[in-house]
């Protein structure tokens, strides 16, 4: 483990000027979707939150990562909305009622089906896409997303972050 966290410090060391905006790139890949499920930026969080328990990666790289995750999510949410207004369906297999299942759970749940969304592995790429097909109001999913994108990176690093402090304990 200890080398691992060597070896992103070294990275983040060596590219401080783009380390940033690297990793805003890579929350906006993971958040959009399809792309999401191949593009992994969680894990770098973590990781980058057990580089800053031991002190060497600034906390402004969350926001970064918050920005491009916000980026992702709403060109998601524009395309599930695109799609709703060009009239695309499901695939036919996956039937009517995958569709109006994912209308009512947006229709009961909106903002908190996007927030609990962002923690579910691949839903975090699929939810925003739904709550754009499902006709969200943009409104509540930019309140959703904002609130996400705050959440998602703050949460992921303390795991990295605690994680690392209670292996120095030992």
């Amino acid at each position: 483990m200890e080398d691992v966290l060597i070896d992103i410090e070294q990275w983040l060391r060596a590219g401080v000027g783009w380390a940033g905006p690297a990793l805003a790139i890579a929350a906006l890949l993971e958040s959009l979707v399809v792309v999401g499920a191949v593009v992994p930026a969680t894990p770098v969080l973590v990781a980058i939150g057990g580089v800053m328990a031991a002190g060497h990666a600034p906390p402004t790289l969350l926001a970064w990562a918050a920005a491009g995750a916000f980026a992702g999510n709403w060109t998601s949410f524009e395309l599930g909305a695109a799609a709703r207004r060009r009239n695309l369906r499901l695939p036919s297999r996956l039937g009517d009622q995958v569709g109006q299942v994912t209308e009512g759970l947006f229709a009961r749940y909106g903002p908190a089906a996007i927030i609990v969304g962002r923690f579910l592995g691949p839903a975090a790429s699929v939810a925003p896409f739904a709550a754009g097909w499902s006709a969200m109001r943009r409104s509540r999913f930019l309140l959703a997303n904002a609130a996400t994108c705050i959440l998602w990176p703050s949460v992921m690093a303390s795991l990295g972050y605690f994680g690392v402090e209670a292996i120095l304990a030992l």
